[in-house]
């Protein structure tokens, strides 16, 4: 499953290559571009349960790392893509009651840290005189990759995590991803800074209790590439 998600950035690339070969293609020749990007993420979790349970945690700043492939088909027009590793990690810490082996108030902090390869599909419009400005704007989707959860007694450090919270999450994530940044030649090559929200769409947990859980992102993106 993993192998075949990993080919589509490839499978793009090979069908745009195709078309700028075609005699009737729209655009000029097509400039391929590959970089490696990696920046921090903030990651906050939304959602409408009837307990407010996705609200209880805290949003938490986290990180990503990846391949980027843009495909120029103009000087001011470009289809974008990624495969990422993004990091995400959510926290809380509250006041509950335990009852073995004798009842007690504790306080806990609850971590929960999701993995996820993520492939953006995007595309992108340069901006100003020298086209060093741009936005972005499309999709991505997100496949969860590992679930790990702890909860520790604050006084104590006694973690007492006994379930395996991957069973209550589903295996993909997917929404709306909108950016915008600046690029600076260097060389032959590019270095861009970007801004980028990932704004969630599907429902990420398999529990009613939560119920409309939805994972939001913003990503401050250092990228550095260059042309095939």
């Amino acid at each position: 499953m993993i192998k075949s998600y990993l080919l589509l950035p490839f499978l793009f690339l090979t069908t745009f290559e195709l078309l700028s070969q075609n005699d009737n293609y729209p655009f000029e020749k097509t400039v391929i571009n590959i970089g490696l990007s990696v920046g921090p993420s903030y990651n906050s979790i939304r959602g409408t349960s009837a307990a407010n349970y996705a609200e209880r945690y805290e949003a938490t700043l986290n990180y990503f790392a990846g391949i980027s492939l843009e495909v120029k088909i103009s000087d001011k027009v470009s289809l974008l893509t990624n495969i990422n590793y993004e990091n995400k990690i959510f926290r809380k810490e509250f006041e509950t009651i335990r009852l073995l082996p004798v009842e007690e108030p504790i306080d806990v902090r609850e971590k929960l840290e999701l993995e996820f390869l993520s492939f953006p599909f995007l595309s992108r419009i340069y901006l100003g005189p020298e086209n060093n400005l741009f936005v972005n704007g499309g999709i991505y989707y997100n496949m969860l990759l590992n679930v790990s959860h702890e909860y520790i007694v604050l006084n104590t450090g006694e973690d007492l995590s006994f379930r395996d919270y991957s069973v209550y999450f589903r295996e993909y994530d997917f929404g709306l991803s909108f950016g915008l940044g600046m690029q600076y030649p260097v060389n032959q090559n590019n270095i861009s800074i970007e801004i980028r929200y990932d704004y969630g769409l599907s429902n990420f947990s398999k529990l009613g209790l939560f119920n409309s859980t939805r994972i939001n992102t913003i990503k401050l993106i250092a990228n550095y590439s260059f042309s095939l």
